[in-house]
Formats: C-alpha cells, structure tokens, sequence
C-alpha cells in the first residue's frame, strides 16, 4: 500500500496527464452543454474570487464564455466591456447581450489577431477553459499578442490531485463524469506544479495565486467512512499538500527580461501559503470552539442525569 500511495505522489507532483476525449477534434469540446451557472460576487465562490482578479471597467477577452454566466457579472456589475470567444453556437446566442463583441469558433484553430482587428485588451480571461484545450500553452502563448502592455491573464484551472481522484484511482477507477472535476469534456489535466510551468513556459508570472477547497458536501468528493479509509486519506494528506484543493486562481503578467521571475513567483506561492494558513487556523479555531461547545452539552447533560438518577435514588 506504501508503494502504491508513494507512486500516486509522484505522479501527482511530476505528471501531466495528456488524455483526450474521443468526441472530436474540436478544442473546447462543450457543444452539448451551456455551463450556465449563477455567481454573487457577495458570496465566497471559485467564479466570484475569479472575477475579482479581473477588476472594474477593464477590457476584456473572455475565451469559453459559454452561456454567459460570467460575462453578465462583468458587464453588468462589475463595468468591463467584454469581448466574447466561444465555440459553441447555442451557448454564445446566450451570452451575446453581455458582449461588446462575439466571436463564435474555436479558439485553437482560428487566427486571434486578425480576428479581433489588433484590438488589445486589459486583460484575457480564462475561467475553466484551459483543461478543455489540446494545446493549452500554444493558446496562451498565442494571446499575449492581445494584451496592452500592462495587461494580465486572470484564470481558473482545476486542480486533478484532489483527493476523491487519488482516492479513486487508488481503488482503480477514473470514469468521466458530465460535470466536475472529471467533467468528460475536459482533456488536460493539472497540478499546483504544472500550472507554475505552463504559464513560465507562455512567457507570463504568476502574480496572483489563490485555491479554492473542495467541496465535501458534494456527492463526487470522496469522504472517508471506515478507519482504513481514513489511514488512506491522512497518508495522502500527509504527502500531498493539494488534495484538498479544488482550483487553482491565478492572475500572471508578461515576462519581461528585467523581471526577477522567481522572486515574483516565490511572492504570489508566499502570499498564497499564508492566506492558506490563515483559513485552516480559522477552521481549527472554529473546530475547538465546536468541541468546547459539545464538551459543555455533554456535561451538562450528564449533570441533570446524574440529577435525575440522584432524585429517583432520594425517592
């Protein structure tokens, strides 16, 4: 069992999986689905931490904006005028009144720059797009030409070492599912460290580097329910600092020869590991305080039975 968690470890942290998904050679395969979702910028959510990388009164070129969802935010709440890309015709009808401009085609295929007539924009969104892309790097390598010169890409990438998908292919399963992290529309796959290289090897910094926690509430989260279940969750927890970690959110910059690129990289991974330590401080907190309260219930009611045993025995 050792070996077998330690090979999971290494492929977690050194591995990028390459699968495709027979469904065509079509880049960002959703035609049979809309992703539409709502978003509360007042609510603490992957999409709402997303946006607000993207700020107020930006341009915008959205690449996969679906339906909309997100395009509606930025329009109409957040003040950005956004130029939609989209390859799915249904979906884009959809999000065509939240954008100054609509291109429907594949993003991998077509020739960006011409298509947009040289327009550069303040920033290049990708919100759960990349992992649906052959060539995820030629992509973005092919968009820095649509950024201004202080410009930055903002993006959303799932995480594929989190522990349900570990845990699962420790018990030898990897099915694809129609949504989530195995979502069957979705070819490559990324880690914490994979993510850092593709984005140094497009030419950009990570600026801006945040994660966003699984969710165990949801049915497709693997939850321990015995104790040998648990000995396997806490090894790979022990050995895999990521596992709880659903996204990865991230805001990175052109690269230039001036730029001292790991300082800037180890300053966004620092700020990164402090916030994460600040939120499992505030849930250890939140748990003591859980089992202090508990602690009393308890005492309290083993006092009034020891009460009602003392005032039976009285009798």
């Amino acid at each position: 069992m050792r070996s077998a968690l330690f090979a999971f470890r290494v492929f977690g942290e050194r591995v990028v999986l390459n699968l495709r998904v027979f469904c065509g050679r079509t880049g960002l395969q959703s035609v049979d689905k809309s992703y539409a979702y709502e978003i509360s910028l007042g609510k603490d959510s992957a999409a709402a931490r997303t946006l607000s990388l993207v700020g107020h009164a930006k341009s915008v070129l959205e690449i996969g904006c679906a339906s909309g969802s997100q395009s509606k935010i930025l329009a109409e709440q957040m003040e950005c005028a956004v130029t939609g890309v989209e390859i799915n015709v249904k979906a884009a009808e959809a999000a065509r009144p939240y954008c100054k401009n609509l291109i429907v085609g594949d993003i991998e295929q077509m020739d960006v720059a011409e298509r947009l007539s040289g327009e550069k924009f303040d920033v290049v969104l990708f919100a759960d797009v990349l992992e649906h892309l052959y060539n995820p790097l030629g992509a973005l390598r092919k968009l820095l030409a649509c950024l201004k010169g202080d410009g930055y890409v903002v993006a959303c990438i799932p995480n594929i070492v989190q522990i349900s998908v570990i845990h699962g292919m420790i018990h030898g399963e990897f099915e694809y599912r129609k949504s989530g992290i195995l979502d069957d529309t979705h070819i490559r796959f990324f880690t914490r460290r994979s993510v850092f290289d593709l984005f140094t090897n497009a030419g950009l910094v990570i600026d801006h580097f945040d994660r966003w926690p699984i969710d165990i509430r949801r049915e497709s989260v693997f939850y321990p329910r015995d104790e040998s279940d648990r000995a396997v969750v806490e090894y790979i927890r022990t050995h895999n600092p990521e596992c709880l970690t659903s996204h990865f959110i991230i805001a990175a910059s052109v690269h230039n020869a001036d730029d001292d690129l790991n300082r800037r990289q180890a300053r966004a991974e620092i700020a990164s590991l402090e916030k994460l330590a600040l939120q499992k401080e505030a849930g250890a907190c939140a748990s003591e305080a859980t089992i202090r309260r508990l602690a009393a219930d308890v005492a309290w009611l083993q006092r009034g039975f020891l009460r009602r045993v003392l005032g039976r025995l009285r009798r």
